[in-house]
């Protein structure tokens, strides 16, 4: 069911059950975490005696849901292997499914002979896949990974390795791990979604302004990372391994929960309160393994407008409460944003929507809260920007030979 939803473009089951994307969030939001921490620990007490071995390193940032997630996956699939062997591998990753039914056309197979057998429970003890019912003496080779143990283990000779033996006819098989190992499914991910239901919660952090930015940012949609063409495409591939949030160098790309809705849950956002994506920064096109984040060049991705800034006025500390800022100004690398005269000796900030690309520095760089002055609206389908008019000025000219 999880393949066709797959190839249906509904990718949540994927992003769930997939081994690789689930085993890159736990080396991003568990391991990595926890072994940067115990370094950086070790680091510090080691240097109060002049020893160096040990160099600090820098966090990925803490993402309590993204944590929770991971460490919940990790919970069930270890209790399910702890319990059942394989049962996580063979009634709910997909990897497992699509291998299961390979496996229908294996020429040599495990088989058991009801003649020798006498239904002891041995073969099925030592089954790692829990794919051998003792009662009925059969074996669903969909579920069998061929680790041979059953074969060392029966003292009466009644497991075989056999060059295609003769199979029971479709649904005559019946394990009685299948029934037990779905309930445990539906259980596990009715915990998941309590889990990152109650981690769905954030604290408002201190206000610049003395009148609170009340006007809320109406986002049409959040931004999606350069090189994934669009939203909806983007979603249609990613499968949340979570391999960009890693290797970004600013952190601005974070899991998300409900910036896109359930189609794209714990695909990675540009979260501009996080950070802003750097200018001349590709690494998450070149780490992605799917392809649903491309490979662009840096003259490329300059001019990809992930999504257009929006100045909020009535936010704003110069409208409020009639002090300078210009922090969106100074921040903004192609200067989309820029400053304007308001009143006798104020600035206030102006957008030019052709050259801005939506990277968001002016968005991270606005010090009012709860709502920003100026947030970045995402582009449904990403367009490319003009080139700002002063591009070739701020070109640092490289001399051919030492000046001196």
């Amino acid at each position: 069911m999880i393949v066709v939803m797959a190839l249906v473009g509904i990718m949540v089951p994927v992003v769930l059950t997939d081994p690789f994307s689930i085993f890159g969030r736990m080396m991003t939001h568990l391991a990595h975490p926890m072994v940067t921490g115990l370094n950086n620990l070790f680091s510090g007490w080691l240097s109060q005696a002049d020893v160096f071995w040990l160099k600090p390193r820098t966090t990925t940032g803490f993402h309590a849901g993204a944590f929770l997630t991971g460490l919940s996956l990790t919970l069930i699939v270890g209790v399910m292997a702890f319990r059942s062997g394989r049962l996580w591998c063979n009634t709910v990753c997909p990897a497992g499914t699509l291998l299961g039914l390979i496996s229908r056309t294996a020429l040599w197979r495990i088989n058991l002979d009801k003649a020798k057998c006498t239904s002891c429970g041995l073969c099925s003890s030592v089954c790692k896949a829990q794919c051998i019912d003792v009662k009925e003496r059969k074996v669903d080779f969909d579920r069998c990974v061929g680790c041979m143990n059953c074969l060392n283990t029966c003292r009466q000779g009644g497991v075989k390795y056999e060059w295609l033996p003769k199979q029971p006819a479709p649904g005559s098989t019946k394990t009685p791990a299948m029934g037990e190992g779905r309930r445990t499914t539906l259980k596990a991910f009715a915990l998941l979604a309590v889990t990152v239901a109650m981690t769905k919660i954030k604290a408002a952090t201190d206000v610049f302004s003395l009148k609170k930015a009340v006007k809320p940012n109406n986002r049409s949609h959040f931004v999606s990372p350069p090189g994934s063409l669009g939203i909806d495409r983007f979603n249609d591939v990613c499968t949340a391994c979570h391999l960009c949030v890693s290797a970004c160098p600013t952190r601005v790309l974070q899991p998300s929960f409900t910036e896109y809705g359930l189609k794209g849950f714990l695909q990675p956002f540009m979260d501009y309160h996080s950070n802003f994506c750097n200018f001349e920064c590709t690494r998450c096109g070149e780490v992605c393994p799917t392809g649903a984040i491309t490979a662009l060049l840096p003259e490329v991705k300059k001019r990809v407008q992930t999504g257009i800034a929006h100045f909020v006025k009535e936010n704003c500390v110069v409208n409020t409460d009639e002090t300078s800022c210009g922090a969106c100004s100074e921040h903004c690398p192609t200067k989309a944003v820029h400053m304007v005269e308001y009143k006798p000796g104020l600035l206030i900030p102006e957008v030019n929507d052709s050259i801005c690309v939506g990277c968001g520095a002016c968005e991270y760089a606005c010090p009012t809260l709860p709502n920003r002055a100026i947030f970045v609206d995402g582009n449904l389908v990403h367009k490319v920007a003009s080139e700002p008019e002063n591009a070739d000025e701020n070109k640092e000219e490289v001399p051919e030979e030492f000046p001196f």
